[in-house]
């Protein structure tokens, strides 16, 4: 009997499953997933299908929902059985991140690693992070200064010496530096392994025992690969803090706090010295993924839209220049009076969010929404990318980049970027940050919009990684005015 009769024959009378693409025999709607731009095809579901729309793939369930008030319903109000994590077999099992705090079940593990992110990276310890933050836009400026082609990989290296300082108290190389190229070559990978149904072995946890050699079987040599990369990315800085702390010239972070002798006692989770290390360790590879990704690209999305857009350009600058004046560089005390720039880190989350679709929950019983019924296992994923693009809730120029669309009352913030309920982002790991402080190099810029057009084009992305090019399209413009700032 094909997976999904045996779904369908398990729904109560007088309910149905919530409507979606139509299946196929025995495969279901294997082929129906898309493998690039996901963020156009789940937005067409949403038109063709509604609030609710429904798959299912040799058996397993895939539901996404694509209105506001029910990603609230669920997540929120019933977010108690929808807290749970598909246990992705490629990812987990095969690829090695089963340390990560977005693959784990809401399991007392879960409520540790939860509660020293909360408890450590509060806004009492992003005074550090701001002054790491301000210090990496002065050397983004210089960079740019001297190299303004070299955009993309400015932005790359900057980004990854501001997580490194912030999370290890790591100093890294100006080209070729092994952290950068390790985190970049595991977001790679992740981005591809983590798209839903790319790789049967999620969907038949049992491909797992087949030998690397057989047929069909090159998912274990990507997975291995991934491992690898995990397992680097993971245990290399946290060695080299650990090295430093012993030779006591260890710089101020997130892990050498943690590692302190009196912080390390005083924290519940250490039941042993060994428990405990392996929980920092875990918590912050996971800062450093997070970090090096979502900044990394939220940056690279305000230079495009930049680009596209220089009258948005030319008023933030305006209000830039009213505030802080031509001979001197913003800060974060400058923030709540430059209220358009605000507008304008708002709608970069909005225009281009990071994680269209995100990671997905997991229903742990059998539930009705409506008239619908949702069995148990479904994995549930709210529609980011639509519901950032509603016009009911930010108006009929939903794929123009506006920033006045956040200056007006009850524009509902684009807080979903990071996630939903209790599984929502604990750390907002800079990226609402950087934008502010990026601002005043872009300002030295100018740009050709043709090509960045076509770069939006091309937009490759997984469930969490988002890439923009447009070095290219990056000019020198008027740094010689204003180059004293931060040249030294």
């Amino acid at each position: 009997m094909p997976y999904y009769l045996q779904v369908l024959f398990n729904v109560p009378k007088g309910l149905k499953l919530p409507p979606g693409p139509p299946r196929r025999f025995l495969v279901g709607n294997l082929k129906d997933l898309p493998r690039h731009k996901e963020w156009e095809t789940y937005d067409q579901w949403r038109k063709n299908f509604g609030d609710l729309v429904y798959l299912n793939i040799f058996g397993k369930s895939l539901l996404f929902l694509n209105s506001p008030k029910l990603v609230s319903e669920v997540f929120d109000t019933r977010g108690a059985i929808y807290s749970e994590r598909f246990q992705s077999t490629m990812l987990s099992d095969l690829g090695g991140f089963n340390w990560s705090l977005a693959l784990m079940q809401p399991n007392e593990i879960w409520r540790q690693h939860r509660s020293i992110l909360q408890k450590h990276l509060s806004k009492i310890s992003m005074v550090q992070h701001q002054v790491t933050l301000g210090k990496c836009s002065k050397t983004l400026l210089a960079l740019l200064y001297r190299e303004p082609l070299g955009f993309l990989k400015h932005t790359r290296h900057l980004i990854g010496a501001m997580v490194l300082e912030s999370t290890y108290g790591l100093s890294i190389k100006t080209e070729n530096d092994p952290y950068i190229e390790v985190g970049e070559k595991a977001l790679e990978l992740f981005a591809d392994i983590s798209t839903p149904g790319a790789y049967l072995v999620d969907i038949f946890p049992f491909m797992k025992y087949v030998p690397a050699w057989f047929p069909g079987a090159a998912f274990k040599q990507k997975a291995s690969e991934l491992n690898f990369y995990f397992t680097t990315m993971k245990n290399t800085p946290f060695a080299a803090v650990k090295a430093a702390l012993k030779a006591g010239n260890a710089s101020p972070s997130f892990v050498s706090n943690l590692l302190e002798i009196e912080n390390f006692e005083k924290d519940s989770f250490s039941q042993n010295r060994e428990t405990g290390e392996e929980l920092i360790k875990s918590i912050s590879g996971v800062i450093y993924l997070a970090g090096i990704d979502t900044v990394e690209a939220t940056i690279q999305v305000f230079f495009i839209a930049m680009i596209l857009y220089p009258d948005v350009q030319k008023a933030a600058q305006e209000e830039l220049e009213k505030v802080v004046g031509l001979n001197s560089l913003p800060t974060f005390k400058d923030r709540p009076n430059l209220p358009y720039i605000n507008a304008l880190c708002k709608e970069v989350l909005r225009w281009h969010p990071i994680t269209p679709a995100g990671f997905p929950h997991m229903l742990k019983q059998d539930d009705v929404i409506g008239k619908y019924f949702v069995p148990k296992g479904t994995l549930v994923m709210g529609n980011t990318w639509s519901l950032l693009h509603s016009e009911e809730v930010y108006g009929s120029d939903v794929h123009v980049f506006n920033p006045a669309r956040f200056l007006k009352e009850g524009i509902k913030d684009p807080d979903i970027a990071f996630g939903y309920g209790r599984r929502s982002v604990e750390l907002i790991t800079g990226a609402d940050e950087a934008i502010p402080m990026s601002y005043h190099s872009e300002n030295a810029c100018s740009h050709s919009s043709s090509g960045a057009i076509n770069q939006l084009r091309s937009l490759k992305t997984g469930v969490l990684i988002f890439n923009v090019k447009a070095a290219q399209y990056l000019d020198v413009k008027d740094y010689d005015n204003h180059k004293h700032l931060f040249v030294h």
